[in-house]
């Protein structure tokens, strides 16, 4: 393991492996290092992936010229605030030549450029998969906003920088590969927002489509509904539309009507006047001359068709000859493939006839085989019986001696009866004494005093931290000075509310921990829980807390600031209410946090968001960075709320608020009531012994008469078999006799004749039937040979008949539309004809001079002078009640045309509904399981089930191995309408701590910080497993994490990183390693140690102390 330091003025920094001092102006490399050469020794990375070889930063914030040499794998860069940590991942970021954006610090690179000085640069050492080393230098100057940058030596500018480190697979726009402070925080925000964070997980580990078919699903399926509400209001006006037509034409005939009736009652008056005579004659002379035409045509036509349909008759009688021909020879052919069918049939049923009589034969046989074997065995049975028989001898008074015997064990059953029932009576007593004495027992020890109780707790909750107080108990004197703990059994609380305020104040993991007042006692401590050192101690693993300078750290509350708080509903500090040893409040008061803790009313927590924004609560600390009054919390009883305010950038405020949690550890105790609990168990325990007394009476006289029973009872068998042996045996050999005398009677193979000739005869028939099936199929062969004939000549005679049949329709279809035309000229003959007649005289007198159109309307009116007065009187009267009514044909042309358009409007948006519809679909399919071919969706992403499924594999791997339960879900959410509501798919992290819960969704108000924070970040290194990157950058990941959780973040990243596999450089950033977690972490690697590089940054004068590492 390579260990490299920081600039800075004289620094020296000191390790159990390795020291090195370095000055100002730069950094002094080891005698290794500088034989090395400028890579630092370090092999060229093997694989598919470029690495980082060397980072030089000459005047780039704080350093002045400092060259760092990374390692291929795990990078773990460790420094205090302000000593320059960050400035690796702002070299990375600017060097590169990506935006300074991504790190939320300046607006422009020049800001980057140390103070005091106007340029600055930052080269970085690229190797390629199979190539040369690549140099990437950014020159900055202070006023410019943008870097210049070469490319081994060789300007280039930023466009073309980027395209060349992300042809390298290099990204840092995408979290998975770059992961600053600022970005971490904003992401664990983002467990409360699945949506937002489906959309981050989309961009951090997706194919490039991927985003973009969400976004399109989500524009498509609003310009949907968008187009659908269009859609339902089109159809809506659509039937407005059709009503107001409907009234415009009911308008628009009426108003037709109108001047049809005054047309027709005109035209009726002309009518009277005119002289029928004149238009009669010359219309009975001009039809008459069509029907002597028609009459000429007539007669042509009807000779012709008769000439056809005589044709038609002889190609009928030739094509029904030959249909009867083929006719006879189908019935034929039909008939002889039945029989030929039912052959078959009959064939196979005489087969199994021949099966069945030769298996009957042969188990004829294996009935005979068997009985004979049965009749020998029953035989040799007779004679073992006789022989057995012969042994038993029976006394003659033996059924007295029977009676005698049952009825003295009656007499002893009826006494031990009475026993029983008194033993039972006894046992009840005793038993409901003794339930009632254990739950005041269990009382009692609830109400024990304080100190019992909380061991007790302590013994219940957690065995394995109950051995390791005992152990520390009873080992006190090899200790300097007295060791506290568990936390928990060294704090008084005044009540239950209270132990619940301090418990979530200080965590489950301070109140298991213990107290060593000096370093002695503190190593030998963790001495006992190594088991490398002591075998046999119980003690596994522990908290040890430093009791440091043994100060305890008081509130510090001015009376102003209180008078904020009052009036915001807070009342006391959290502080006031513990009660414990100097030592103990020191440990919870400077690690704890118990002298920043305050609690409240209700009130305060249900207006905590105006109470946090409440600028007088807010002050700036020594090195000027916002703190707030509340940062500790204040508890109230429906939960606790709190603020932090982020370390860069803006120090946004970050607001925290969790439900109230009742009290796991502290316990309060009641001494009064645990006095009335002992005097009734006094009570008790008196009553118990002589319920005690009583049932050892009672079992001691059932036990006396038992053994009398049990002679009596084994008397009364031996009489009971000596009678019945010897009937029993005589008895079972007449039964095995009579058997075998039935057995000899049968004759199995009686039947056997029967069945062979059976046999032959199936068999005889099956000859005979396959012969005359040989026939048959001959015959069936030569039947399909003439139907093929008969069809041959059948089609022509066919297609014959069918040209004469359309021919003879075509002629008949006119001669009868002939012959009607003549008769309807003959009516008007007829008809005009007595016109001319009857209105000769009215000619003369009457008739006016009329045009073509006024003729052709008097036409159609009555012909007889009553029906047309009376057509007169009729359209009078129906004038005169239609009243007055407007020409609206033009609104109505109007609206039919517009009710037209609409339709057809109509008409395409459904068209285009329809291919919304589909390409949703299809473009859902793709997004959610990926293309066919791969081209858009390359493995291993495919689609986003399957991304969801690869994260939640890693992220539920490495939860299982912590002990936990993990999971990660894709929640596909709908509308009410059951619409898929792309916008709002998000993915659900659940998880689960303890054994008694279940899964739950990961979120601030629910999980502890240390718990969410966790999770999140080791949702972050699942997202990074199944994404492939040259190199990753994470920045302080450990913020609001325990030791606990930082060593298990830790854990997984570094055996991640240090596998011998081709696995990718990761730089690691982080102020501080919980005590012994980088010992921990290379022991667990052992060889693979080599795969991880240690870098310090130091600055000041400050010396680290040897061995802590």
């Amino acid at each position: 393991m390579d260990i490299e330091e920081g600039d800075g003025a004289r620094v020296d920094v000191c390790s159990s492996q390795r020291k090195r001092v370095t000055t100002e102006g730069g950094l002094k490399m080891s005698k290794r290092a500088r034989e090395d050469g400028p890579s630092g020794g370090r092999k060229k990375a093997k694989g598919h992936r470029s690495i980082i070889t060397n980072i030089r930063m000459k005047n780039f914030l704080s350093f002045a010229d400092h060259e760092l040499r990374p390692g291929p794998k795990l990078n773990l860069i460790l420094g205090v605030n302000g000593a320059g940590k960050s400035t690796v991942n702002n070299a990375i970021c600017i060097g590169l030549g990506f935006d300074s954006k991504l790190l939320d610090r300046f607006d422009g690179v020049g800001e980057f450029v140390k103070r005091g000085q106007k340029t600055g640069f930052v080269e970085i050492r690229l190797s390629q998969p199979g190539g040369n080393d690549v140099v990437i230098k950014a020159v900055l100057e202070k006023e410019q906003k943008n870097a210049k940058f070469t490319i081994d030596g060789k300007a280039t500018k930023r466009k073309e920088v980027l395209s060349f480190v992300r042809s390298l697979g290099i990204n840092l726009d995408n979290l998975c590969h770059f992961l600053p402070q600022e970005k971490v925080v904003q992401f664990a925000a983002l467990a409360g927002k699945p949506a937002e964070m489906l959309r981050e997980v989309e961009l951090a580990v997706g194919p490039p489509q991927m985003i973009e078919d969400h976004k399109q699903l989500i524009d498509l399926t609003q310009n949907s509904s968008k187009k659908l509400e269009d859609f339902e209001n089109l159809k809506n006006k659509l039937e407005d539309l059709k009503k107001q037509a409907e009234d415009y034409e009911q308008e628009l005939r009426r108003f037709e009507r109108i001047q049809e009736l005054e047309k027709q009652i005109q035209l009726a008056e002309w009518k009277q006047l005119l002289v029928r005579m004149t238009a009669a004659k010359g219309r009975y002379e001009a039809r008459r001359e069509e029907w002597d035409t028609c009459k000429q045509e007539t007669d042509v036509l009807e000779g012709k068709f008769n000439e056809i349909r005589d044709q038609v008759d002889e190609a009928k009688r030739e094509l029904d000859e030959a249909k009867q021909a083929k006719s006879g020879d189908e019935s034929s052919l039909y008939r002889v493939q039945k029989e030929l069918e039912e052959m078959r049939e009959d064939l196979m049923e005489r087969e199994k006839d021949s099966l069945q009589a030769i298996r009957k034969i042969e188990r004829l046989q294996a009935e005979k085989d068997n009985l004979d074997e049965d009749i020998r065995q029953s035989e040799d049975l007779v004679t073992r019986y006789e022989a057995e028989r012969d042994t038993f001898v029976v006394p003659p008074d033996i059924e007295q001696q029977i009676v005698a015997a049952q009825q003295t064990l009656t007499q002893a059953h009826r006494r031990l009866g009475n026993l029983q029932e008194a033993e039972q009576r006894a046992q009840s007593q005793y038993n409901h004494a003794q339930r009632e004495l254990a739950e005041i027992e269990r009382q009692i020890q609830q109400f024990r005093s304080v100190k019992d109780r909380k061991i007790q707790s302590l013994k219940n909750s957690n065995p394995e931290l109950f051995r390791a107080y005992s152990y520390v108990a009873d080992h006190q004197n090899m200790f300097e000075a007295h060791v506290y703990g568990p936390i928990m059994l060294e704090i008084d609380v005044d009540d239950p509310l209270n132990a619940a305020y301090v418990e979530s104040c200080v965590g489950a993991r301070m109140l298991d921990g213990f107290i060593t007042q000096n370093e002695h006692d503190y190593k030998l401590l963790h001495d006992m829980m190594n088991p490398k050192n002591n075998r046999d101690s119980p003690i596994k693993k522990i908290t040890v807390f430093k009791m440091g300078d043994g100060r305890v750290r008081e509130p510090n509350t001015s009376e102003e600031t209180w008078g904020h708080l009052r009036r915001n509903g807070i009342q006391y500090h959290l502080f006031s209410k513990v009660k414990a040893e100097t030592a103990v409040m020191a440990v919870l008061t400077q690690q704890g946090g118990l002298d920043r803790a305050f609690a409240g009313e209700t009130q305060a927590y249900d207006r905590w968001q105006k109470v946090l924004e409440d600028q007088s609560l807010i002050f700036k600390q020594q090195n000027g960075k916002k703190a707030h009054v509340l940062g500790g919390g204040c508890f109230t009883e429906k939960g606790k709320f709190s603020a932090t305010f982020s370390m860069y950038g803006n120090q946004t405020m970050l607001p925290k608020v969790e439900p109230f949690k009742r009290a796991q550890k502290l316990v309060v105790g009641d001494s009064k009531q645990e006095e009335k609990l002992q005097a009734r168990k006094n009570e008790l325990e008196r009553s118990l012994r002589a319920a005690e007394a009583e049932l050892a009476t009672a079992k001691e006289n059932v036990a006396e008469i038992n053994p009398e029973i049990a002679q009596k009872r084994m008397r009364l068998k031996e009489l009971k078999e000596a009678r019945d042996n010897r009937k029993n045996m005589e008895t079972r050999i007449n039964q095995t006799k009579r058997i075998i005398a039935d057995k000899k009677k049968q004759d199995p193979m009686r039947a056997r004749p029967k069945y062979e000739r059976d046999r032959d005869t199936a068999n005889n028939s099956l000859l005979e039937l396959a012969a005359e099936m040989k026939e048959k199929g001959q015959k069936l062969a030569r039947l399909k040979i003439n139907v093929q004939a008969h069809l041959l000549r059948e089609q022509p005679l066919k297609d014959k008949y069918a040209d004469l049949e359309r021919h003879r329709r075509r002629e008949g279809g006119i001669l009868t539309d002939k012959k009607k035309e003549l008769n309807d000229l003959a009516k008007d003959v007829e008809k005009l004809k007595k016109e001319y007649e009857q209105a000769r005289k009215k000619k003369k007198d009457e008739m006016p001079v009329l045009n073509d159109a006024d003729r052709e309307g008097i036409q159609a009116l009555p012909n007889s002078e009553e029906d047309l007065q009376r057509t007169v009187d009729e359209f009078q009267d129906e004038l005169a009640g239609m009243g007055e009514q407007s020409d609206r044909r033009q609104d109505y042309e109007d609206t039919k045309a517009e009710i037209v358009d609409i339709q057809r409007k109509i008409e395409d948006d459904e068209e285009e509904i329809k291919d919304f519809t589909n390409k949703i679909k299809r473009l859902k399919d793709r997004w959610l399981d990926g293309d066919e071919e791969g081209e858009l969706y390359p493995a291993p992403a495919k689609g986003l089930r399957n991304v969801i499924a690869l994260i939640n594999d890693e992220f539920s791997n490495t939860f299982a191995q912590m002990g936990n339960v993990g999971e990660v879900k894709l929640r596909e959410a709908k509308t009410e309408s059951g619409e898929d509501d792309f916008a709002n798919f998000a993915i659900e992290i659940l998880v689960k701590f303890r054994k008694t819960q279940d899964l739950q969704k990961l979120d601030g108000h629910v999980q502890s910080g240390g718990e969410t924070s966790l999770s999140t970040m080791l949702f972050l290194v699942s997202l990074q497993q199944i994404t492939e990157a040259p190199f990753r950058v994470v920045d302080e990941i450990n913020q609001g994490m325990d030791q606990h959780y930082e060593k298990a973040v830790f854990d997984r990243i570094v055996k991640v990183s240090c596998l011998p596999k081709d696995t990718s450089q990761t730089f690691l950033i982080t102020p501080k390693l919980a005590h012994g977690l980088l010992d921990d972490i290379v022991d667990q690697l052992g060889d693979d140690a080599d795969g991880m590089t240690v870098h310090f940054a130091v600055k000041g004068v400050e010396v680290a102390q040897g061995g802590i590492w």
